[in-house]
């Protein structure tokens, strides 16, 4: 596992530590609140989702595709 004090302070900037955040945030995943594993765990789940932000961006439905979904579901 990377180490902790770098898990806190650096950005995810690739997908091995894309992949190893996520597996540390399995880990971690029922820390108690206000521990210091919690804290670790909100913090990667931060880092997360800015690095997924940037390297897999989901834009805006286009006028077209929000019409077929409306359609299959049946709320036009």
């Amino acid at each position: 596992m990377k180490d902790i004090e770098a898990f806190m302070h650096d950005p995810i900037t690739s997908d091995d530590q894309y992949n190893e955040a996520l597996e540390t945030v399995d880990l971690l995943f029922h820390a108690g609140r206000g521990t210091v594993e919690a804290e670790l765990r909100d913090k990667l789940v931060q880092q997360i989702e800015a690095y997924e932000n940037e390297q897999y961006p989901i834009g805006e439905p286009s006028a077209r595709a929000l019409g077929e979904l409306r359609k299959e579901q049946g709320v036009e």
